[in-house]
């Protein structure tokens, strides 16, 4: 993957998450209306693990093949 295309996903994914929990009704954390912005703020930092986990697998790999 290009490292470009990495950094911008990791920064998309920060941005999204960080968007999606100013949309919280922080009042009423568990009401209905919070399910999607809540959702998707987990979706959002679940994507980001994943990208760091793959970044970290291509390091590893880096070093194994030398």
């Amino acid at each position: 993957m290009n490292k470009y295309l990495f950094y911008v996903l990791i920064f998309l994914s920060i941005a999204l998450a960080i968007f999606n929990l100013t949309q919280v009704n922080y009042d009423r954390l568990f009401a209905d209306s919070n399910l999607i912005p809540l959702g998707s703020a987990i979706g959002a930092l679940a994507a980001l693990v994943l990208l760091l986990i793959f970044d970290t697998s291509n390091k590893i790999k880096k070093n194994l093949d030398k």
